[in-house]
C-alpha cells in the first residue's frame, strides 16, 4: 500500500468514531498513543510543521488546560554546553512528547471513575534525570482526548498531503 500511514490514521479515526463499548476509553488511549507516535517517527524524515505550533495557538490544548486549573507543563531539556537542565519550548511537539511518555508508561497515571467507568485520566510525566521534575501533569476527560486524537489525525493527514503535493 502506497500511503500506509494515511490509511492507518483514517482507520484509527474510524475506530475512535465508531467504537462504543465497555473499553472505549482504553481503546481511545491506545489510539491516541498511535496517533502521537506516527508523526514523531515521520517527523524524523519529513519535517511536519504543525508540530512546531505554539501551544497557545492550539485550541484543544488550551481547553484542556482551562478545565484543569492545577495542570503543570514545565518541559526541560539537557543543555550539553551548560551541563544542566534548562526550560524547553512549549510547542505541540514538546507537549505531545510528554503526553506520549505519560500514556505509554502509565506509571504515574490515575483514572477518575463514575459507576465503574473511566471518565478522565490524570497523567503525569516525570523527568527522573532532572530531580524528578514534573514535566507534564494534566487531567484529560474522554471527550477532550477524543478531540485531541481527531485534531492530531486531521493535522497529520493535511501535512502529509501537502508534502506529497510538493513532491509531485
Amino acid at each position: 500500500m502506497k500511503n500506509l500511514d494515511i490509511d492507518f490514521v483514517r482507520r484509527t479515526q474510524k475506530i475512535i468514531n465508531n467504537y462504543e463499548g465497555k473499553f472505549e476509553y482504553t481503546l481511545l488511549i491506545n489510539c491516541t498513543l498511535g496517533l502521537i507516535q506516527l508523526p514523531f517517527e515521520v517527523n524524523k524524515v519529513k519535517r511536519l510543521s504543525f508540530l512546531n505550533r505554539n501551544l497557545k495557538d492550539v485550541d484543544i490544548i488550551q481547553e484542556i488546560f482551562k478545565k484543569d486549573s492545577n495542570y503543570i507543563f514545565s518541559p526541560t531539556k539537557f543543555n550539553r554546553q551548560k551541563k544542566e537542565y534548562v526550560g524547553d519550548r512549549k510547542n505541540l511537539y514538546t507537549f505531545l512528547q510528554h503526553l506520549r511518555n505519560s500514556l505509554a508508561h502509565l506509571a504515574n497515571a490515575e483514572t477518575q471513575n463514575e459507576d465503574g467507568e473511566w471518565v478522565s485520566i490524570r497523567l503525569k510525566d516525570i523527568n527522573v534525570r532532572n530531580n524528578a521534575n514534573v514535566e507534564l501533569e494534566v487531567t484529560i476527560d474522554k471527550d477532550d482526548l477524543k478531540t485531541l486524537a481527531m485534531y492530531l489525525s486531521d493535522e497529520y493527514i493535511n501535512a502529509i498531503q501537502k508534502l506529497n503535493k510538493k513532491l509531485a
